[in-house]
């Protein structure tokens, strides 16, 4: 039965992290509702399956996360979505969900160690970028090929942040000035950090710690008091 119930949680917010993806990407904004899910999951999950074991592991979570989640997001390193969906993940899931094997790596903190795997991938995005322009043939920048890709000025809207000399040109008249001088601009593409979580959630269930298997694989020593 709890192995059951452990499958229906790792399914659920499988969905739920891909739609609030989808949602964030389309619309810059990620419903709360997502997350009231995800949080009233886990308080029926508890009241199913409450004993003071993982009662005490789910407070060590949450009381490792939440102050994390909230550090990056009072410091600008992601928005409010990607700090709440930590936030409830760490509830939904105080201890690694290995129902998938092998998973390498296995830590304490499940949520830490998706918040690790979205990182990783997260440094994959430039290189994506880049590949994407060099294939295009948009090679005229070098340094905004890691950043940003190139639109023509009539389909820029309102949205995009367009880049100039490495920084992002968002005031009015430095706007209109150079849509007006230029054919084609540099925009940032900007990926929602949430896409980037749900990938690190979608590695931790079924692959586990990439920065384990990282550094392993250069044989370097790490974690090696897990």
């Amino acid at each position: 039965m709890i192995m059951d119930l452990n499958l229906i949680k790792i399914i659920l917010a499988l969905f739920v992290l891909l739609l609030a993806s989808m949602q964030d990407i389309k619309t810059r904004k990620a419903s709360n509702y997502f997350w009231l899910f995800l949080l009233v999951l886990s308080v029926l999950y508890l009241f199913l399956n409450f004993n003071k074991t993982y009662l005490t592991y789910l407070l060590i979570s949450f009381g490792f996360i939440f102050p994390l989640s909230y550090l990056f997001y009072f410091f600008n390193f992601f928005g409010g979505a990607d700090a709440k969906a930590l936030m409830v993940l760490s509830l939904l899931f105080p201890v690694y969900p290995n129902y998938f094997n092998p998973v390498y790596g296995d830590a304490t903190v499940f949520t830490f160690t998706v918040l690790l795997n979205s990182l990783i991938i997260s440094l994959i995005y430039p290189l994506a970028l880049f590949l994407f322009n060099l294939i295009r043939g948009d090679t005229d920048k070098l340094s905004k090929m890691f950043i940003g890709l190139k639109k023509p000025v009539k389909e820029v809207n309102e949205k995009d942040k367009i880049l100039k000399e490495s920084k992002l040109f968002s005031s009015i008249k430095n706007r209109s000035k150079l849509l007006k001088e230029k054919d084609y601009v540099w925009i940032s593409p900007k990926i929602p950090f949430i896409a980037s979580i749900f990938g690190g959630y979608l590695v931790a269930i079924f692959i586990g710690d990439l920065l384990y298997l990282v550094l392993a694989f250069f044989n370097i020593g790490y974690l090696m008091l897990m």
